[in-house]
């Protein structure tokens, strides 16, 4: 979103609102393991950062090679370049010699490079901004004094500009706290005004060297959007040592608060051919997929024996569903947890539903007569069990903060409970067989998917488009505006900022889609319990030739946590 200009997904969400999601508790991410097929630059190029422009990639890293900050470009993932000046003239208000970490932007009018400069006034190292009309540079810098500059903490360093899904412009960098001799180091994000050579508001802490593998410093902050969640990458420890490793947090805005999802130690540390990985620079590929370059030394570590190559591998999710059965039974696959079960219960209808909570760590499941039953860290906020419904309950809608639901009914009714803030009925039509959230739009809007392939759209949630009869399942593209529709067939259609990835040709009778955390992909899975992967999904099982007692009727997703193919 940052990398390419804005995507589909972000230029609706600027004009139908901003993205919001809960944070993720603590918990540590599972670390990565890395090969050396993920050095894609040997050369000496510190602080990585990397864009994309049509088919071509370019980076921007610290000056070597006796150059202010440096720039190459290729078709082959920056195989055999040599790298240019990209800032051959500093300020007038700056010293030389001590330039490094840019971060580019495109702004359409410009590419915007934010960097680090020696201030001359403060003696700090602090934050100033330069411009290009091509991604080769030259960047000229007219500014008569830093961008950012705290002085009180010691100055400000390693800028990460940010574009939001919903357009707003960001920027994070690091207090020099450790510089001065004070005892930590914080990770700061302010928002940038339209244009983006002014900040604007009041800037945010979004985390602290609080974990023992991160001291004595955090720093080179960098901010990603995926699946609806913001995900800001960090390096701690010291850079010119083993101990320098990667880690990451999941916040619920560009802004905070945030939680440390890597506390207990790196996400990425040295292991096999990787020494001292650092300077984290998550970006797009034109076509969207989300991929993380990052420096690791070769030739020894430190210098003058070692130079700091560049690594870059695409970003996913460890692979993890579960599956619900019409008897209520849960089975569960890859990095999900059993938490419990609607089977236990004798529920006193079918369980046609299930979903999770945004932490993974519990979820529900619904039956047909409007029943709810809770597992893990779900709440219980009410049921229609008992009630006289004019028709059964085919869908569960969820809040974004996990306390409330909608219960959807086959007519188009839906029933809110908790602090779920919408309901609704949709007109007259062919039964109701799904429901997916609009979720940019903090629940404030629905899609609800009929038998016949019509998609009725609720509240703020844009009117897409409708697919082929017949359609048993409809799911919400995780990472835009927009959703996929499945008929019992497996034939898939997608709409919005969903993209199609395929079709389960030849299987059985198809009840449930979930998207992949990326939105990249996503999993199709049949009444026996079969499990058909597409894009970027994983294969974590399926119950293949043990057919569950009872049909399976819905799946579910389990903790996002990310992974990375180093």
């Amino acid at each position: 979103m940052r990398r390419t200009g804005l995507t589909v997904a972000a230029a609706v969400a600027m004009v139908l609102g901003g993205l919001a999601a809960p944070v993720l508790p603590a918990r540590a991410a599972a670390p990565v393991k890395a090969t050396s097929d993920s050095r894609v630059y040997s050369g000496d190029f510190p602080d990585p950062d990397v864009i994309s422009v049509g088919p071509v990639f370019w980076a921007y890293g610290t000056g070597t090679h006796g150059l202010n900050l440096q720039v190459v470009s290729s078709t082959d993932l920056l195989k055999g370049v040599k790298p240019t000046e990209a800032l051959p003239t500093l300020p007038a208000w700056a010293v030389a010699g001590r330039t490094w970490a840019p971060g580019v932007i495109w702004l359409t009018y410009a590419y915007v490079m934010y960097y680090t400069v020696h201030d001359r006034a403060s003696g700090d190292q602090c934050i100033s901004v330069a411009t290009s009309p091509t991604p080769r540079g030259p960047f000229v810098d007219r500014s008569s004094g830093p961008l950012v500059c705290q002085t009180n903490e010691g100055g400000s360093i390693d800028p990460f500009p940010f574009i939001a899904p919903d357009g707003h412009l960001y920027l994070l960098w690091k207090s020099d706290n450790n510089s001065t001799g004070l005892p930590s180091s914080e990770l700061w994000a302010q928002a940038l005004a339209p244009g983006g050579f002014a900040v604007s508001g009041q800037p945010t802490v979004l985390l602290g060297d609080t974990s023992s593998w991160e001291w004595p410093v955090i720093e080179a902050p960098a901010m990603m959007a995926i699946g609806g969640r913001y995900y800001v990458f960090f390096d701690g420890n010291l850079w010119y040592t083993k101990m320098s490793g990667i880690g990451y947090g999941v916040c619920s805005s560009p802004l905070g608060p945030c939680t440390d999802a890597s506390p207990s130690g790196a996400w990425l540390a040295t292991s096999g051919a990787i020494a001292g990985p650092a300077g984290p620079a998550p970006f797009r590929s034109a076509s969207g997929g989300p991929f993380l370059a990052f420096n690791s030394w070769g030739g020894g570590v430190g210098y003058p024996a070692g130079t700091r190559g560049v690594w870059l591998a695409p970003l996913g999710f460890a692979a993890g569903y579960r599956l619900s059965g019409r008897d209520g039974g849960v089975f569960t696959f890859g990095n999900a947890s059993y938490l419990g079960s609607a089977s236990s219960t004798r529920p006193g209808a079918p369980v046609v539903a299930i979903a999770q909570t945004s932490d993974g760590r519990g979820y529900w499941q619904v039956g047909a007569d409007g029943g709810v039953f809770s597992s893990g860290t779900a709440g219980f906020y009410g049921s229609l069990a008992g009630l006289r419904l004019g028709a059964p309950i085919v869908a569960m809608l969820v809040s974004p903060d996990d306390r409330g639901y909608g219960l959807v009914s086959r007519a188009g009714a839906v029933y809110p409970f908790g602090d779920f803030g919408y309901a609704g009925l949709a007109g007259a039509g062919a039964p109701v067989v799904g429901a997916a959230s609009s979720l940019f739009l903090d629940g404030a809007g629905y899609w609800l998917a009929r038998a016949d392939g019509t998609v009725a759209a609720s509240g703020a949630a844009p009117a897409l488009g409708s697919g082929h009869a017949p359609v048993v399942a409809i799911a919400a593209d995780p990472s835009g505006i927009g959703y996929w529709l499945v008929g019992p067939s497996g034939a898939v259609s997608a709409f919005g900022s969903a993209r199609a990835y395929g079709s389960w040709a030849g299987g059985g009778t198809v009840v449930a889609i979930l998207p992949t955390p990326t939105g990249s992909g996503y999993w199709l899975v049949d009444a026996k319990g079969d499990v058909q992967t597409f894009g970027d999904a994983g294969f974590a099982g399926s119950l293949g030739a043990h057919p569950p007692v009872a049909p399976i009727t819905a799946v579910a997703g389990t903790a996002p946590f990310l992974t990375c193919s180093c």
